[in-house]
Order: structure tokens, then C-alpha cells, then sequence
């Protein structure tokens, strides 16, 4: 169980465990990238993994507060892009070298969703997702004071208008990419108590999510 030994995921993980089977997953902290296998997690420092994305002409680092890869400018080389991906051109060039990001088609097909009792901040009724979205899934953008962004920490139990707080574990995507990731429920047993399967695109100014409802009530996703 996760309660030994972390389940045997490691300290750079978080574990989970499934409710009807009691098989654990293990699901890399932000700021750590699995080099293992989907049964085998190996959660390596991202910035040790092709330089965390940030592209040659940038240094890695992390957030101090999130731990999330954070890309910055070497000496000689301006950002031309957005803060989650820096795109650079050589300031000694005329011409440079700038890239560009072809949006994915769901940064203009998505519902919008716009509520402040998503808010980290709130701490209101027991509300759940089981209704919130489809169950197949669908790509959702949050909008408006509740929040722009899934938080990417587990901000606590009992927020967000809800008992257990959903919250995004793993990398965030680089500007125009979509990556596969994880959303963990934190209850006041577990960070990751429940977890369910979603996606995120970086729209260079906004982030989509596709997300599911949840296994089980009540159960939210939060804002920030």
C-alpha cells in the first residue's frame, strides 16, 4: 500500500492507489520526468532530461514554490517567446533564430468554463465534477477571478467548494505541445488519494485541459 514504503514508488513520486483493486500507480512530483516504464517509474530530475525542453540556448532551473521547469535566457540570447517556453534569437544576429508554435486544433475548440468557487481561496459546499464534464472527455479552458490554470501542487482538502481538491501532478507542455498526465484528488488522507487520466495544451497564453469526471464524489477540480 502507499502507506509502505510509498508503495514503492520512490521519493520523487507520488502514489495512489486504486480503490476497487488496490494497484498502486506511481506518478512522477512536478519537476521530475519518468525514464522508467509505465510499471516501472523512474522519476528523474527534468532538467537532467534534454535540458527539461528549454532548448539549447536556455538555462533549466525550477520553481522554488512548485518545483515546475523553469526556462531562462543565457547571456546573448532574448526571449521571443512565451514564460513557459523561451524562444530565442541571438541579440549579435540580424536574422536570429525565432520558433514558432503551430497551435493544436483544441486551443480553439473548447468549453469555457468560468467559476470562482474553483478557487484554492474557497471553501464552501461539498461540490463534485461528476456532471461537470463529458464522460468521454473534453477539452475545457478556465477562465475569469475563480483561476486560469489547474494548480500544480495539492493545495489542501476542503477547498474549491469541494471535500476532495483535484490538482495537475506531472510536466507541464512547452508552448504548442499536449502532454498526457494526471490529476490527483487530495482528501485529508492522501495527496493523491484518487486520480484520474487527463491532457494539457500549452496555448502560449492559456492552458486547455481535457479532463473526465471523476471516479467518485465529491471530488473537484481547483483553479489558480
Amino acid at each position: 500500500s502507499c502507506s509502505n514504503n510509498n508503495g514503492g514508488c520512490g521519493k520523487n513520486a507520488f502514489c495512489s492507489e486504486n480503490r476497487k483493486t488496490s494497484a498502486i500507480k506511481c506518478t512522477c512530483k512536478t519537476g521530475y520526468t519518468n525514464t522508467g516504464s509505465a510499471v516501472h517509474t523512474v522519476c528523474k530530475d527534468s532538467c537532467t532530461i534534454k535540458n527539461g525542453g528549454c532548448g539549447p540556448k536556455a538555462a533549466c532551473a525550477h520553481d522554488a514554490t512548485t518545483n515546475a521547469v523553469e526556462c531562462s535566457r543565457k547571456p546573448g540570447y532574448t526571449n521571443r517567446g512565451a514564460a513557459s517556453e523561451i524562444k530565442r534569437r541571438d541579440t549579435g544576429s540580424a536574422s536570429g533564430d525565432i520558433r514558432t508554435a503551430n497551435l493544436p486544433a483544441a486551443c480553439s475548440s473548447y468549453t469555457n468554463i468560468s467559476d470562482p468557487t474553483r478557487s484554492v481561496r474557497y471553501s464552501g459546499s461539498s461540490g463534485c465534477d461528476s456532471s461537470s464534464f463529458s464522460s468521454s472527455g473534453m477539452w475545457v479552458r478556465f477562465t475569469g477571478s475563480g483561476g486560469t490554470t489547474i494548480p500544480t501542487y495539492a493545495p489542501g482538502p476542503s477547498v474549491c467548494g469541494t471535500d476532495a481538491t483535484g490538482w495537475y501532478i506531472t510536466e507541464m507542455p512547452s508552448s504548442g505541445a499536449t502532454v498526457s498526465g494526471a490529476l490527483c484528488y487530495q482528501s485529508t488522507i492522501n495527496k493523491c488519494h484518487f486520480y484520474s487520466a487527463m491532457q494539457v495544451t500549452n496555448c502560449n497564453t492559456y492552458y486547455v485541459y481535457f479532463l473526465y469526471p471523476p471516479p467518485t464524489c465529491n471530488l473537484r477540480v481547483c483553479t489558480v
